[in-house]
């Protein structure tokens, strides 16, 4: 998506830097789970997300995502 948005010409803070998502942690319960992940722009963390999926027929889905924006 950012890489549609930049041709499009839209500005990112981060367009110029390596993204990384780093899962910390995923629990699962039958068809429901949550992970929580931190996602870092070059080497700078800048949120902590909690995504909330639910296992449909044809694979797993996000239906809720809350994120914690780090103070830098």
């Amino acid at each position: 998506m950012a890489k549609e948005g930049k041709a499009k010409g839209n500005k990112y803070s981060f367009q110029n830097e390596l993204t990384t998502v780093k899962f910390l942690f995923i629990d699962v319960s039958g068809n429901a789970a949550v992970a929580k992940i931190e996602f870092l722009e070059g080497e700078s963390l800048n949120y902590i997300d909690y995504l909330f999926l639910i296992k449909f027929d044809d694979g797993w889905k996000i239906v809720s995502k809350i994120a914690h924006p780090v103070p830098k």
